[in-house]
């Protein structure tokens, strides 16, 4: 717990030292500190539970948007480029929740074959004790709640990381049936559904953050923005992905001031076009901002 702790701290100070970096036109020692915080979210990567994957994708978070300045008032080389380009694809490629839900359901286990001695209230005669407070007092009641834990929870960990409208409907089935046949159960391993939402977020800013690097480097070397996605793919983004959540592709718009990339999200509507606050697109949108000159 004090690793996760701590990590948070020195990603805070890392973000901090990209923003200094920045505006003292130190641009390589910005890159060096973005670099640092995917590197410290890595250091967590191995945490069996939600707090530390949470704390894990907060990081990160911070490390995604943290090209965004360093893309505004300065053009990457191409070492800087494929530093955080291999960072950024690496978490579409490698970051997954699965492990986290077994760790769950893990120390739920334990909590269940325990359970006399973590409520000890349960055994007072006094005491008005709900429906599953029975597994304190009856070991087959309990056995069968740990029987159908193992079912339950491996059925969510094998979809929460699906994609796409079938992956949300496979996942959506499996925790329903969870809160519907089981709620104690459910209590129990925490609010996969939001943890899930989270790194699905996360996975389609990275994405998008390779595209706004990828913009920015043609506006460096063309002197405009690019008029579509296509004019911007390379051997490392050959095709224009289509978003995790509903499969729309991913939306791209010149501005003024400087452009922004975001997602449609699982209703597919263009909520910017339409004037309407769509959460899935302003947390995934990457947007630069060019200084104007005076």
């Amino acid at each position: 717990m004090e690793l996760t702790q701590n990590s948070r701290k020195a990603a805070r100070l890392l973000q901090a030292d990209v923003i200094h970096s920045v505006a003292s036109g130190d641009f390589e020692r910005a890159v060096q500190a973005n670099d640092e915080m995917f590197q410290l979210a890595d250091r967590l990567s191995g945490g069996p539970f939600y707090i530390t994957q949470l704390t894990r994708m907060a990081i990160l978070g911070m490390a995604i948007h943290a090209p965004k300045m360093i893309l505004a008032h300065g053009d990457l080389n191409a070492e800087q480029f494929q530093r955080l380009d291999q960072r950024l694809q690496a978490i579409d490629k490698n970051f997954r929740l699965a492990p986290s839900v077994l760790g769950e359901r893990a120390g739920a286990m334990t909590i269940l074959e325990h359970w006399k001695e973590n409520r000890p209230d349960v055994m007072s005669p006094s005491t008005d004790s709900p429906q599953y407070d029975w597994w304190a007092r009856f070991p087959p009641k309990r056995m069968q709640a740990q029987a159908d834990m193992l079912r339950l929870v491996s059925e969510e960990a094998a979809v929460i990381d699906a994609t796409g409208r079938a992956g949300q409907a496979a996942f959506d089935r499996a925790a329903s049936v969870i809160h519907s046949d089981s709620p104690q159960i459910a209590a129990l391993v925490g609010a996969t559904d939001a943890v899930r939402a989270a790194g699905l977020k996360l996975r389609q800013q990275a994405t998008n953050a390779r595209l706004a690097m990828r913009v920015d480097r043609f506006r460096a070397q063309h002197g405009r923005l690019p008029a579509s996605l296509s004019e911007i793919l390379d051997d490392e983004f050959p095709e224009v992905s289509r978003d995790l959540y509903g499969g729309s592709p991913v939306v791209y718009k010149a501005r003024a001031s400087g452009f922004v990339i975001y997602s449609l999200g699982h209703d597919g509507i263009d909520g910017d076009a339409a004037r309407t606050v769509d959460l899935q697109e302003w947390g995934t949108a990457i947007e630069i901002v060019y200084p104007v000159s005076p």
